[in-house]
């Protein structure tokens, strides 16, 4: 079974958008364009790697959402742009800024959806203490993977535009460089967040 690392997978990104355009092209009578824009934060927690002890952070994030609702079966199909800050701890001796794209499949009901996605990103560590020799801050890049699920809320609803809340679960897994130098496993969250959604953009 071949593998894909995070940096093919991210080199997947424009093709997937591209795909979504198809997509939207190919359905242009059923096919309803949007884009959703949300900022949220909540609870982090971070397993132990390698026989470490597991603690807890706070997070806070913010996305873009850019798909296609098919409006006979409700199904949609998007990407997500995602930038978050993983705030350090005991365990994390600086704050983690990452990035990621996840490539979305939801379902919208009246008033609700529900979706999942999977994606690749890069996640990097700023060390208050290691300087270079101009004094700038060194940033050290690594890959990660991606898997989430959520829940929207629509709290306010117009023709074209919705106000939405959500809540999700992701689990964000860095590669073994970051791993072993962190000794964390993964950063699992728990958000909550609130979005403007538009529609025909």
């Amino acid at each position: 079974m071949p593998r894909f690392s995070p940096a093919k997978l991210m080199s997947l990104i424009p093709f997937l958008l591209g795909s979504l355009l198809f997509v939207g092209l190919s359905y242009e009578a059923s096919a309803l364009p949007f884009a959703t824009g949300r900022a949220g934060g909540g609870y982090v927690y971070l397993p132990g790697y390698k026989g470490a002890k597991g603690s807890s952070t706070q997070t806070l994030s913010g996305s873009g959402r850019f798909g296609y609702l098919l409006d006979e079966s409700r199904f949609y199909f998007a990407l997500d742009a995602n930038a978050y800050r993983v705030y350090k701890n005991k365990t994390l001796m600086a704050n983690q800024d990452g990035n990621s794209g996840l490539l979305i499949v939801g379902y919208e009901l009246e008033t609700q959806s529900f979706w999942m996605g999977a994606g690749a990103g890069e996640i990097r560590i700023y060390d208050r203490t290691d300087y270079t020799v101009t004094g700038k801050k060194k940033s050290n890049h690594y890959y990660t993977n991606e898997q989430a699920i959520g829940y929207n809320y629509q709290l306010y609803r117009a023709d074209f535009a919705r106000v939405e809340c959500g809540a999700s679960l992701s689990r964000i897994v860095p590669d073994s460089d970051w791993r072993t130098k962190t000794k964390v496993g993964s950063i699992n969250t728990l958000q909550i967040d609130i979005g403007f959604k538009l529609f025909n953009w």
